[in-house]
């Protein structure tokens, strides 16, 4: 090949360029070129972490277990296999409810913890149908109960090491009472729960473990004042729910205006309805239980075995709120 002779310069074209020239004239073109040189790039502003976060700041977590109703049978043949539970299921859910709320914490760390044992603990024997269905007699469940209560309450101490002061709030549900009907003036004498939290508070308190401080009230309340909030606890059977559409909001919101008129509430803890609500007034807990033959026959959602936990800030307010699985 002749090297002195010149070869033709292949010009390769930018595809960009190409299309563009079929769109446009060479002017509009170089208008577009022109354009973009000029154009300022898009200016950033610095974010500064601050020094001081919420977390920063004293938080309080609440624990609320209630609805256990561990000596109760729920047969899966009775739900169409939606659920089942019995002592050993009863053992179990109860087990990982203090091992996930010691996981929630860990994850999510408060200075303060207030652990809301809110009634119905056991099932009783307040209908004939449980005294003839329930795995364990009524003094049998408290044992039961006790045992694990105790044994929860002392991992949580163990476990979570940085907690300044844990609370125990023991209020008495409707479920563990030895009268057929609900008494008001002497309620808490007639009921087995009341006497099972006060051998709970002696027992941690023999055992040498001050950071704990117990709150069993001979009321259907116990009221407590965190950072200036009004907190209110009780089982949740002093109302009823409306059926139809509106469930339990009806009734719900229409006594806590009521309670409200006699002694402020920023945040009332409820349970006894088995199903987890979060209101800017209102917490309804969840059951261990789970779902029944009643909540079945009645036409009530399905809803998972499941604890609430939830934190106050002091300067936010309640800034976080999560369930605590069982299964």
């Amino acid at each position: 090949m002749n090297m002195s002779e010149s070869e033709p310069v292949e010009v390769v074209v930018d595809p960009v360029i190409a299309e563009l020239q079929t769109l446009y004239t060479e002017e509009e073109i170089q208008g577009i070129i022109d354009l973009k040189k000029d154009s300022a790039p898009i200016e950033l502003v610095e974010i500064h972490t601050k020094a001081k976060s919420t977390l920063d700041e004293s938080n309080t977590g609440f624990l609320i277990a209630s609805d256990w109703h561990a000596d109760e049978v729920v047969k899966a043949s009775t739900v169409l296999g939606k659920n089942e539970y019995n002592r050993d299921i009863a053992e179990k859910r109860i087990k990982n409810f203090f091992s996930n709320a010691i996981y929630m914490v860990k994850k999510k760390p408060v200075d303060n913890l207030v652990v809301g044992l809110i009634g119905d603990m056991i099932g009783g024997y307040i209908h004939d149908e449980l005294a003839q269905t329930n795995s364990m007699t009524p003094m049998q469940g408290v044992q039961f109960v006790k045992t694990l209560i105790i044994s929860g309450l002392m991992a949580i101490h163990d476990e979570l090491p940085d907690l300044q002061k844990i609370v125990v709030i023991g209020i008495c549900g409707n479920h563990s009472r030895t009268t057929k009907k609900m008494q008001f003036s002497n309620g808490f004498a007639m009921n087995h729960e009341y006497f099972m939290y006060k051998d709970i508070e002696q027992t941690l308190t023999l055992m040498g473990l001050t950071k704990f401080e117990f709150v069993i009230p001979e009321s259907e309340f116990a009221y407590l004042d965190i950072y200036g909030k009004k907190i209110l606890f009780c089982h949740g059977h002093q109302f009823r729910s409306a059926g139809g559409i509106g469930g339990i909001y009806p009734s719900m919101f229409k006594w806590y205006a009521k309670l409200n008129q006699t002694i402020k509430i920023d945040k009332a803890f409820i349970g006894h309805y088995h199903q987890m609500i979060y209101t800017k007034e209102v917490c309804v807990n969840g059951s261990l239980k789970g779902f029944d033959a009643f909540a079945m026959g009645h036409g009530l959602a399905y809803e998972e075995p499941q604890q609430t936990y939830v934190i106050l800030n002091e300067k936010r307010g309640f800034i976080f709120y999560s369930p605590i699985f069982a299964d």
